[in-house]
């Protein structure tokens, strides 16, 4: 990783002059910092710019940065900045509806109409048929509803975190996944396809149990938050990923990565 001298960002996103605030390790900010904060209006503070560049950093050291083509960090400070991809900014998410958004948490949806939307996943570089992962952090739990999806993208992906019978409903790239007890709604959930005959579901970085379900050719589908598979969801989502197959160390690091964040805007204990 290389690192650039101390900039700070204005309030209309454009970087200029010195500033005096120690970034993560190495004193200078990541390029990658500087393009997603550059995206934000209004700036964050330099507290949060510091919190954003030890985050990445810690992406990047962890090999996922070159792995994720979608990376959401909806726990922001302002709305602008929520549906931004850290990965590149130009690939935001889009609100649909209107989706409640509270500062350092996230969305939250209404379970009738609110959505978000990001490119498809058949466009996507490193995602692909049998290839592929997807995460979603649930802050709160929601209703319990069993149509109550918080990820998805199109027929053969989805993730519901706590249905109305206690379980955790999933699939990743297939018509057919997971569908077990055990769910624990609030936290961080993820699906795995590693082979066309084999995918993961992990909950807060550790693997909780593997299939055989067959993949199926990835659909011209956007990848959603608050809503899969032709539901909507009431569950607030804190953030959200979709990219190659991580391992079980790389999905640890994930989680890691992501709760440090959480953790230091105040969304999770």
């Amino acid at each position: 990783m290389s690192r650039r001298p101390h900039s700070r960002i204005s309030a209309g996103g454009m970087l200029s002059g010195a500033i005096r605030f120690g970034y993560a390790s190495g004193g200078g900010l990541l390029p990658e910092t500087e393009a997603l904060v550059a995206a934000m209006t209004p700036a964050p503070d330099e507290a949060r710019i510091a919190l954003i560049d030890a985050t990445i950093g810690s992406v990047i050291a962890a090999g996922l940065w070159a792995k994720v083509d979608l990376l959401y960090l909806t726990a922001a400070h302002a709305q602008q900045a929520a549906p931004l991809n850290w990965i590149n900014p130009a690939t935001a998410l889009t609100e649909g509806g209107a989706p409640t958004f509270t500062a350092d948490q996230g969305f939250t949806g209404d379970a009738s109409n609110n959505l978000l939307s990001g490119p498809n996943i058949n466009a996507l570089t490193h995602y692909t048929q049998n290839n592929a992962s997807f995460g979603v952090w649930a802050r709160t739990q929601g209703s319990g509803n069993s149509f109550e999806y918080c990820l998805g993208a199109g027929t053969n992906n989805g993730l519901n975190p706590l249905d109305g019978f206690g379980r955790v409903l999933a699939r990743i790239n297939s018509g057919s996944g997971y569908a077990d007890t055990g769910g624990a709604g609030v936290g961080l959930h993820s699906m795995v396809r590693t082979a066309s005959n084999a995918w993961q579901y992990y909950k807060n970085g550790a693997q909780v149990t593997t299939g055989t379900d067959a993949s199926t050719v990835l659909q011209a589908a956007p990848f959603t938050l608050l809503g899969g598979l032709g539901n909507f969801s009431t569950i607030q989502v804190s953030a959200g990923w979709a990219g190659a197959a991580l391992d079980a160390t790389e999905s640890a690091a994930m989680r890691a990565a992501l709760l440090a964040y959480l953790q230091g805007v105040g969304a999770v204990a």
